[in-house]
């Protein structure tokens, strides 16, 4: 029961930061510009061109043009990565947690528990310091991921060029979704 009243909304925007978490996923792993991100971007560019009677709209708002896109595209992708992106989730994580707070999360009935009565571990201090230590760890991996660890170095692959392709393109383990609807789908 998560998703009824009075929670939908906290619902509703923790669902909207999935899709945001995604884009910007997507987004950080398109500004590389090697192959493999050359062609997650024209896979991208198709599915958002197959929407049905808007598609063509939202690819030339997304895009600027026909795939590639005009230079321009590049620079409005990292402002979109680095700075929008982020900002956004940020507000809807204020948002989702301040209507956490306010409303309480749903329990399962039984004893001393109601639907006005929260039994458990208070948010301060008894949850505030899990959940600060917790998100300085996964900072502290992203970090040394982001120093450390080599993902898809252009000075090896080369820059993504339109008559470029490859078929071991896939996409990252968040959109897998998408390859296996399209393998799902019968060749017509």
């Amino acid at each position: 029961g998560a998703f009824r009243k009075p929670r939908d909304l906290t619902y509703l925007i923790g669902l909207s930061m999935l899709g945001v978490a995604l884009l910007e996923g997507y987004l950080g792993y398109s500004l590389v510009d090697d192959l493999l991100s050359g062609m997650g971007l024209a896979i991208g560019y198709s599915v958002l061109v197959s929407v049905p009677l808007a598609g063509a709209h939202l690819a030339e708002l997304a895009w600027g043009g026909p795939f590639p896109g005009p230079p321009a595209f590049w620079s409005r992708m990292y402002i979109a990565h680095v700075f929008l992106l982020p900002l956004l989730i940020a507000t809807l994580l204020g948002a989702h947690l301040l209507l956490v707070a306010a409303r309480h999360h749903t329990q399962c009935g039984g004893g001393r528990k109601t639907e006005k009565k929260v039994v458990g571990v208070p948010t301060f201090p008894g949850q505030t310091p899990r959940s600060l230590g917790l998100a300085s760890a996964t900072a502290a991996v992203l970090f040394l991921l982001g120093g450390l660890v080599q993902i898809n170095p252009i000075w090896l692959w080369g820059p993504y060029h339109v008559y470029s392709g490859t078929n071991g393109a896939q996409p990252d383990w968040y959109l897998g979704w998408l390859i296996g609807a399209l393998r799902l789908v019968p060749g017509f």
